[in-house]
């Protein structure tokens, strides 16, 4: 990240002040009270704004800053990031919320868009307001700004560097994201966790197999049950159809002898017919004539 320049046209003392800076390493230099740390302020303040709402002027860096004859702060400054050039605007309000920002892209014109409560300076500067006064905000006498109510960036950063080999990279944080999926996944309390969940489940599970396995061996005693049933009443119909076949045969035999019997009396009877019309016949032979007398 580079900047090319700042122009500022109300900002403390500085009034429409232009400054262009040339590439390297660049110094400000002048007498006190010229507005060498009043540009440091306004850079600072155009990429973070300001904490709070402070009384303490010394703390209050919208009201140390102030224009002498009451105009409202604003300036732009030109910068290049990851080799794209922007033109930062700021209209300076009572607090971060009501300042006006603007964030151009000079080589499509286009005006970029910026999500509400972004930190442009953590976007660009890759760190936050605190390292941001800790490792490029000195102000004299080598001094830095008063952080110690504020979370100690440059020394995270550190720290992670020789935990993680990562600037970015909290071992603090990784421990504690690793103890929170482990949460997730096995509760203390073995309830919420997901694989507590996940047990709970394969329990449900196991515990309906058991039951369906159990209805599946009665099932199969059922199906042999019902196989033997059906051997039976196989059975039992052969020997109901052989019977029955028994029983015709017997019906038959006995109508068949009845029938004889029948018979057996219609010849007799026929044969009496006969004899008689034998008997009638002899004689009624010549001239005598003999009415049948019952």
């Amino acid at each position: 990240m580079k900047i090319n320049n700042v122009q500022i046209e109300h900002f403390g003392k500085l009034e429409n002040y232009f400054l262009d800076f040339e590439n390297g390493f660049n110094i400000i230099y002048g007498n006190n009270e010229d507005g060498k740390s009043t540009i440091m302020a306004f850079i600072k303040l155009m990429f973070y704004g300001t904490p709070g709402r402070s009384t303490d002027l010394s703390k209050n860096m919208r009201k140390k800053y102030m224009p002498w004859d009451g105009a409202k702060m604003s300036g732009s400054i030109e910068f290049e990031d990851k080799g794209v050039t922007y033109r930062l605007e700021k209209q300076f309000g009572g607090s971060n919320a009501t300042d006006r920002i603007s964030l151009w892209n000079k080589a499509t014109g286009e005006k970029e868009g910026i999500a509400s409560g972004t930190d442009l300076g953590q976007k660009f500067f890759g760190i936050g307001a605190a390292a941001f006064e800790k490792s490029v905000f000195i102000g004299q006498a080598g001094s830095m700004a008063d952080t110690t109510d504020r979370e100690d960036e440059i020394t995270q950063k550190l720290l992670n560097l020789v935990s993680t080999g990562d600037e970015s990279v909290s071992q603090k944080k990784v421990e504690n994201r690793l103890k929170n999926a482990m949460e997730a996944l096995k509760s203390r309390s073995g309830r919420i966790g997901v694989l507590d969940k996940r047990y709970q489940e394969m329990n449900r599970l196991n515990e309906a197999r058991s039951v369906a396995m159990e209805e599946e061996e009665k099932k199969k005693q059922f199906e042999q049950q019902r196989a033997i049933l059906a051997e039976q009443k196989e059975m039992l119909e052969q020997t109901y159809s052989q019977q029955q076949s028994q029983y015709d045969l017997q019906e038959k035999l006995g109508r068949l002898e009845t029938l004889k019997k029948l018979i057996q009396k219609k010849q007799g009877v026929d044969s009496l017919v006969a004899e008689c019309e034998d008997k009638k016949r002899r004689l009624t032979e010549g001239d005598a004539v003999f009415d049948a007398v019952l």
